[in-house]
């Protein structure tokens, strides 16, 4: 079964197949809907004894004088029309009560397994795009739900009713009703494609229109800078103009068929009016029973005009939850082993001499196939060593960081911490013994708090109080109304570029990682920021191993090792002198740097020569 996970469409699925398994999903709620649904044969009995009590009245009282007789059947009318009204609320509040359930347990289904979903899925898939599974897509599903599957049972209850009572009134009346009925099953069936395959592409439309609008949204600054208000107004009015088109041919569908419903409706009514009043004109027939004949054959058709709009809903849920599916049923790319019940507890203050070796052991790997982005990598980093990683963009050095991360897995080779290949690590315990500061910090919206913690309860607020001091980050946080607990906007929108940056390591220093992984850490602070950072990080290093990514290739000689990537192969590694006296990649790539960054006529210090202690990161060439 192919699967396209971006317009929702798999090959061979059916309606029935989709059907059963909402059915599925509304399983847990089959009591509610059950009872809903017991209601079904006292609204139908109600309902027709109202056309009933019309004949009644006409032929009773109104044609015999009776006022007594007239004012007795009025009132039975308006207490039937009562009590159904009451029925039908009692249906309606569970019905809703229910959907509303089931809504909130479908989004978080999905939303679950968007977070179990690995880099890869979300490096194929927009947030925009996923946003509107879990949003309209649901609503889509719950509006069948709440508007369909008990309307579609009191219209089928409805409509067999006032068939029985239409044969039993006068068979002959309901030939006539029934005539046009076999007419509509070709319509109905022409027309439920044709809305299958336009609601499919208007909710395709709307994904690629909510990926564009959150696209542009996130980079308004870019956009305003240059100029491109005009350009994305025009390029975000073609995708709207091309939803607008598709859900004009669904509003033209419905409205078409509505109207081919109604007209079908009303010749049936003529042929009643006709035959029946030939039969009157005879003295063959009561006027009271065309009268209820007639209002049997308009309740007849509302149910089935009903069903026309509900045919809408039933092919936008369905392409909905075709949509959904697919993001339920696409398979996870890495699978985690179980967390141990009883995980050992690792103290803050405990040693670190015998954690945090790192091995790659002839990895390969790859994004697309045939075009590898490593090849063969073997390296050991000792427990506590202090690595660079550096080389030319390209080089693999993101990737580096990505696979020891286990955000991809190797397609050859294996990847060892402390002797575990990271297929046999949980991903608590993955994320718990590594941690990467990133160059590009997302914040949450939340304290101050909260996103050092990211939400975990059992972090003591002195690990959190001194996690920040470690990297200066309690100079700025002080300064804020409210300290820990100050509220940060979204995406941190209130803090400055550095102080984001502050922030992201003290969220990797409070979890006490034993690998910790810098990509390009401290280039959002200013250089006194910087040196103050670099002087607790002296202590808080010990011991740590630490793999760092950066750019400067100025402030990386004091690295135990450095490991020189081209082309995702090692093809050198040493110390900063080391590598600088073999005049290979690394001091051309030194070099280069190097004459950028000193000011002019500045003379190249020799490679052995020590810079102050603690005012330069540990860094390396990035991405």
């Amino acid at each position: 079964m192919s699967r396209d996970l971006e317009s929702g469409r798999r090959e061979g699925v059916r309606d029935r197949d989709l059907l059963w398994r909402l059915a599925g999903l509304m399983a847990p709620y089959k009591l509610l809907v059950l009872f809903s649904l017991s209601l079904l044969p006292a609204v139908a009995l109600i309902h027709l004894t109202q056309p009933y009590l019309l004949k009644l009245s006409v032929d009773s009282a109104m044609l015999t004088g009776d006022r007594a007789g007239l004012v007795s059947f009025v009132s039975l009318y308006v207490l039937s029309l009562l009590i159904e009204c009451l029925l039908r609320f009692g249906q309606g509040y569970l019905t809703q009560y229910a959907g509303q359930r089931f809504m909130f347990d479908l989004r978080k289904r999905l939303y679950e397994k968007l977070l179990a979903h690995s880099a890869p899925f979300h490096d194929r898939n927009p947030a925009s795009r996923l946003l509107t599974r879990v949003t309209s897509d649901v609503e889509s599903v719950n509006a069948l739900f709440t508007s369909g599957v008990v309307a579609v049972a009191s219209d089928g209850a409805t409509i067999l009713a006032i068939s029985g009572m239409l044969l039993w009134l006068d068979w002959r009346l309901a030939l006539c009703c029934f005539g046009v009925l076999p007419l509509l099953a070709p319509i109905l069936t022409r027309f439920r494609g044709l809305m299958r395959e336009v609601f499919h592409t208007a909710k395709a439309m709307l994904a690629r229109m909510n990926a564009y609008l959150g696209e542009v949204v996130a980079g308004i600054r870019v956009v305003q800078l240059y100029s491109r208000e005009a350009k994305n107004a025009r390029e975000y009015g073609e995708l709207n103009e091309q939803f607008k088109i598709a859900y004009h041919k669904s509003n033209l569908y419905e409205a078409s068929l509505y109207s081919i419903v109604e007209l079908a409706s009303r010749i049936s009514i003529a042929g009643l009016v006709w035959y029946g009043g030939g039969k009157i004109l005879r003295d063959a027939m009561s006027f009271g029973t065309l009268v209820a004949a007639v209002e049997y054959t308009t309740n007849l058709f509302n149910p089935i005009r009903d069903l026309s709009a509900k045919f809408a809903i039933l092919q936008s849920a369905l392409a909905s939850a075709e949509r959904i599916f697919a993001v339920l049923d696409e398979p996870l790319e890495l699978a985690f082993v179980a967390e141990p019940a009883h995980a050992p507890v690792r103290s803050a203050a405990s040693p670190r001499t015998d954690v945090g070796e790192v091995v790659f052991d002839k990895v390969r790997f790859h994004y697309r196939p045939g075009e590898d982005v490593l090849h063969g990598l073997d390296v050991t980093i000792r427990p506590g060593e202090h690595v660079a990683v550096v080389g030319a963009t390209g080089a693999g050095k993101s990737t580096f960081m990505k696979l020891l991360s286990r955000f991809y897995d190797p397609s050859e080779g294996r990847i060892l911490i402390d002797g575990l290949e990271l297929r046999q690590i949980p991903a608590a315990t993955l994320r718990r013994t590594v941690n990467i500061v990133l160059q590009d910090v997302f914040i949450f919206s939340g304290t101050v708090a909260d996103n050092i913690t990211l939400g975990d309860g059992t972090i003591p607020r002195e690990r959190v109080i001194a996690a920040a001091c470690a990297v200066s980050a309690d100079r700025f946080i002080d300064r804020l109304q409210g300290g820990y607990d100050a509220e940060i906007r979204e995406r941190g929108s209130n803090l400055s570029a550095g102080e984001r940056q502050l922030l992201s390591f003290a969220r990797a220093l409070v979890l006490d990682p034993s690998i910790l992984i810098l990509d390009e850490a401290t280039s959002s602070v200013d250089s006194e920021t910087e040196a103050a950072m670099q002087l607790a990080l002296e202590k808080v290093m010990e011991g740590r191993t630490t793999i760092v990514i950066a750019h400067r290739l100025s402030t990386i000689r004091h690295a135990d090792r450095i490991l020189v990537l081209h082309k995702g192969r090692l093809v050198e590694e040493g110390t900063h002198a080391a590598l600088y006296r073999q005049r290979g990649i690394y001091r051309r790539l030194y070099e280069l740097q190097y004459k950028d960054q000193e000011p002019a006529g500045a003379a190249e210090p020799p490679p052995t020569a020590a810079a102050p202690p603690g005012a330069e990161a540990l860094v390396t060439a990035g991405q």
